[in-house]
């Protein structure tokens, strides 16, 4: 599970910094600098991010190596590694966040000059992007209150509450579709050869990497929440689809740049 975690942190790391090195010489409108922001700042929160996590499971190893069943599963949930684990919620919503506010001004860029009614409907999935962040966000911290009770009390978690998860997974997927979709507005205005449209909807629509992701980590999820109490699994399970969706979305961001390779 370390060396997963450590291999989809790398390759996300690598993808972005491919990219990067790819448009070097680039000259970038606003919009893309602000997508470029937001992107890199994905990848360092997603770093940190899985450096936690290896950081929980080299301590699971050793405190697995002194003690046995019930009693390494009370250490695991103490105080310090619900803590842990209830911040890294915390940052893996604001990294969704980032990852589709990085598409959002990539397609802010595509938009200019097209007609109001279509750059209409941009307006409309910033907004509900806003929205899903303020309310996930939201019933992520404000489930359990007082939110000390998210790091002393695992059964009374966000982490292992059904609702938090289904409304979370749910509007991540659906605002996925909405970004995914918002190409697709554009392609018939582009002057480009029926093969290039084709290739840019094909590249475009490689977003659904990230929404398989999210989908897949739901599904698997789903019978480990419905059935309390939380344990280390599911808590692996979560942290390791959190990782493989952000590496997803990376690599579905960074394609249309990469498409020089191929």
């Amino acid at each position: 599970l370390i060396a997963l975690e450590i291999f989809l942190g790398s390759l996300t790391i690598f993808i972005g910094a491919l990219r990067f090195w790819i448009l070097r010489h680039r000259r970038r409108t606003t919009a893309e600098l602000i997508s470029d922001f937001l992107f890199l700042f994905t990848i360092c929160v997603s770093t940190g991010n899985v450096t936690l996590v290896c950081y929980k499971l080299f301590d699971e190893i050793e405190i697995r190596k002194k003690y046995q069943g019930f009693m390494a599963e009370g250490l695991l949930f103490a105080p310090k590694y619900l803590k842990i684990t209830y911040i890294m919620g915390a940052i893996y919503i604001t990294e969704l966040t980032t990852m589709k506010g990085a598409f959002i001004a990539f397609y802010w860029g595509l938009f200019q000059g097209i007609d109001s009614r279509r750059k209409y409907s941009l307006h409309v999935v910033s907004v509900i992007v806003i929205m899903w962040f303020i309310a996930a966000m939201g019933i992520y911290l404000f489930w359990a209150t007082p939110i000390s009770i998210n790091c002393v009390v695992a059964t009374k978690s966000a982490l292992s509450s059904l609702a938090v998860n289904c409304v979370g997974s749910w509007l991540n997927i659906f605002t996925d579709l909405l970004i995914m979709g918002l190409p697709l507005l554009i392609i018939s205005s582009l002057r480009l050869r029926r093969p290039e449209k084709l290739a840019l909807v094909f590249i475009f629509c490689m977003g659904g990497l990230s929404i398989a992701a999210s989908v897949s980590r739901f599904t698997i999820l789903y019978p480990y929440i419905k059935q309390p109490p939380l344990t280390t699994k599911t808590i692996h399970v979560l942290e390791l689809w959190g990782t493989v969706e952000v590496a997803a979305a990376v690599i579905a961001f960074s394609l249309p740049s990469l498409r020089v390779l191929y």
